[in-house]
Formats: structure tokens, sequence, C-alpha cells
């Protein structure tokens, strides 16, 4: 599983870019060379066998890695309107910094 986020090989910052499991960095970084930062889903210490990172979790990594934020949304929650709204608020403040 390869992620990437960025604006493209040329932009004037690195390209991030997510793999599961470390030998996969380690290709990557040999690719991209200094094109792309790599971050690894599988945190060493968890076993690649046993750990499938979920949508979620390669989520919350990628907001981790680029200083963001991850933010969940349940249509079916009683205040889900009342979220949104906060939501977007959230982003409209964000970015007019």
């Amino acid at each position: 599983m390869v992620f990437f986020t960025g604006t493209g090989l040329f932009a004037e910052e690195k390209l991030q870019v997510f793999v599961s499991i470390v030998p996969q960095k380690y290709f990557v970084e040999r690719i991209a060379r200094d094109l792309a930062e790599v971050a690894v889903l599988v945190t060493p210490g968890n076993s690649p066998a046993t750990c499938l990172p979920t949508p979620a979790h390669a989520a919350r990594k990628i907001a981790e890695t680029i200083d963001g934020a991850v933010v969940s949304i349940n249509p079916l929650a009683p205040d889900y309107l009342d979220n949104m709204v906060r939501m977007a608020e959230t982003i409209a403040t964000a970015l007019a910094h």
C-alpha cells in the first residue's frame, strides 16, 4: 500500500509518500532520492503479518506527518449537521491563515 500527498514531482516542497512496511521505504527512498519524504504506516515493533493498517490508521498517520488533522464524518450521528458546521468553520479559519 502506498499513498502520496503533495502537488507533484516538480513542486518546490517534497512529495510525501507513505508505505506499509520498512522494506518499501528503502526502495521508494532509492527511487525518489531527494524528491520525497517517506513514512512507514506499520511502525517498528509491530508485525506487518498481523498489522493491517485501516483507512483510519492511514489517515491519522498521514495527518500526523503533514501536521494536519483527521475529521470523522458519521452521517447517521444525531449531531451530524452541527459537526459539519463546526468542520466548515475550522476549515475556513485554517485557510484564512
